[in-house]
């Protein structure tokens, strides 16, 4: 079972991105067998509220599976770019 904790930062969250996160996240299920429970906490916001260019999105997770725990941060330009890239580099670890 897969349990998601969703935080947002200098910024609300609308549906839209609240669902994006979701489907992105769902993909850690394969990683969790059915006797296991997992905790994804998932942070999103931006860096800075005076900046308007550049990499001001942040997507960070911390998944804890079992004993084990992995991280993975993503800074970009876009929001929706720093969660797929968020949500590969956790499943690459």
């Amino acid at each position: 079972m897969l349990n998601k904790r969703i935080k947002t930062t200098g910024m609300e969250i609308t549906p839209a991105i609240s669902e994006y996160v979701h489907k992105k996240i769902d993909v850690l299920e394969k990683f969790i067998d059915s006797e296991s429970v997992a905790l994804a906490e998932v942070e999103i916001g931006r860096t800075t509220n005076h900046h308007h260019k550049g990499d001001v999105y942040k997507a960070e997770i911390n998944f804890t599976l079992e004993k084990d725990i992995y991280r993975a941060v993503s800074i970009q330009s876009d929001l929706y770019r720093a969660i797929d890239i968020m949500k590969d580099n956790v499943v690459q670890e």
